[in-house]
């Protein structure tokens, strides 16, 4: 049976990054760094902000906000990461 969140219901994912269990409202407030792996310079607008990788228009994409100045990345914004670096650094599964 899986844990569900008393504020909204969802079940709980659990995080590999920071052993805890997350639900779809604590999501928002999850933050993990972002670990940049800086390769090469992205050619068009819609690039990977972890591996500066350009994306294809039709490739999964997660939302995400970035911290400049920690580094660390919260689901939610206006950047884009890449399905397999976000599954890197702990924001999918």
């Amino acid at each position: 049976m899986q844990e569900q969140c008393p504020a909204c219901y969802a079940a709980r994912v659990y995080c590999r990054k920071c052993k805890t269990a997350h639900c779809q409202c604590s999501w928002n407030r999850h933050q993990v760094e972002l670990n940049p792996d800086f390769r090469k310079n992205p050619k068009t607008q819609r690039f990977c902000v972890r591996c500066q990788k350009d994306l294809n228009p039709t490739a999964q994409t997660v939302a995400v906000t970035v911290n400049w100045d920690t580094w660390m990345v919260r689901l939610g914004g206006n950047e884009l990461l890449g399905v397999d670096c976000a599954k890197k650094i702990g924001l999918r599964q």
